[in-house]
């Protein structure tokens, strides 16, 4: 009888690990945009895309590129996330992302606000963490 307890306990040690897998892997994971800061553009932006800038370098391209100034950012701190004439109201990810699609980072999943804001660009403080947009 305690033999079969023994496994018993076992299988339900191992349900358990498992669903806990499951659940780091799959459950989504919200990212706190801090700071919100609307920014004019002289462009005019399509509000279709966002991107996470991790470093001085990457801001300075950006910038160059869309003719646009990145407000200031500690990069050993933060990264920066710019949405392209949207405000971002949600951003979500699941860590399995990183596996499914063979890449070094996570893909984020965005729910964007309906208005559009032809000359403004939006950037947003994020934790250290890279994520890109789905389908990008």
């Amino acid at each position: 009888m305690e033999k079969g307890a023994g496994r018993g306990r076992l299988w339900f040690i191992v349900f358990t690990l498992f669903v806990a897998s499951l659940y780091y892997f799959l459950a989504p994971r919200g990212v706190k945009l801090l700071d919100e800061q609307e920014v004019p553009t002289g462009r005019t932006t399509l509000g279709m895309f966002w991107i996470v800038i991790s470093n001085e370098e990457a801001g300075i391209r950006f910038s160059n590129r869309y003719k646009f100034n990145l407000p200031e950012n500690d990069f050993s701190k933060y990264n920066l996330l710019v949405s392209d004439g949207r405000r971002i109201l949600k951003l979500d990810y699941r860590l399995i992302s990183k596996y499914l699609w063979r890449y070094h980072f996570p893909r984020g999943k965005e729910v964007f606000d309906n208005r559009h804001y032809p000359h403004s660009m939006f950037v947003y403080r994020i934790r250290k963490i890279y994520i890109k947009q789905e389908g990008d």
